[in-house]
């Protein structure tokens, strides 16, 4: 479980969340969504634990986390294999894979369909491949908490169903996932719990009849959600 208590995060004198409470639980799908500039980002990294709370405190029951950023940096040279099987030399310092280490790569590959395109360069697959590529490197790290930001941009919507669809599956395997996304009618069908951030700092947590309300999203983003048909609430 990871838990924030009175939490807030601001940076230097810019406030973007207060009175933050919430749980993140074993075996779910946590998705954060909101307006741009409202902390999203942010609250993602403090439960990932890269960025500190500016106030409160954060409990972690979690064995190992894992957070793959929006904006990455794919070098062209680098084969499909070469970047998933990276993560064995973050965790430790290690010269080479042993066979169970490339054993473990081509298992996770095959359960993903890129067994065939492993010897590809990360220039030469598309960008759900990429995010496929991400997943994998995520389930070889066997962490039990991993943390996307906008892992479905940039995709059509048959690849953001392809990813979404992934993404609710590890969550059957005792593995808890954080998502920022911003499509709040994908986010409905897909999450489990949500985080609703806003521009007057405050944050909603809870399962989607609590927090996909047409009044709580009317007031986060603004507008008048259900006059404009934009979401239907349930």
């Amino acid at each position: 479980m990871l838990k924030v208590i009175n939490g807030e995060i601001s940076f230097k004198e810019l406030l973007l969340l207060q009175d933050i409470n919430l749980e993140i639980n074993s075996s779910e799908l946590t998705i954060i969504i909101g307006p741009n500039g409202s902390g999203k980002t942010s609250l993602l990294n403090v439960l990932a634990g890269t960025t500190k709370l500016s106030k409160g405190s954060l409990h972690n029951s979690f064995n190992k986390k894992i957070l793959i950023p929006q904006n990455l940096y794919y070098p062209e040279d680098v084969t499909l294999f070469d970047y998933v099987s990276s993560v064995f030399y973050r965790e430790k310092f290690k010269w080479f894979l042993t066979k169970d280490d490339v054993e473990r790569v081509f298992c996770v590959l095959e359960k993903l369909n890129l067994r065939k395109k492993q010897e590809l360069t990360l220039n030469k697959l598309s960008a759900g491949e990429l995010q496929l590529a991400n997943i994998a490197l995520c389930l070889i790290s066997e962490a039990d908490l991993i943390l996307l930001d906008e892992p479905t941009s940039n995709l059509d919507l048959v690849n953001q169903l392809m990813i979404l669809d992934m993404i609710k599956e590890l969550t059957n395997h005792e593995i808890s996932v954080i998502v920022v996304m911003h499509d709040i009618n994908l986010a409905s069908k897909y999450g489990d719990k949500f985080l609703l951030t806003s521009h007057n700092f405050n944050l909603i947590h809870g399962d989607k009849h609590w927090v996909l309300t047409n009044q709580n999203l009317s007031d986060a983003y603004n507008i008048d959600i259900e006059k404009l048909g934009l979401y239907t609430c349930f």
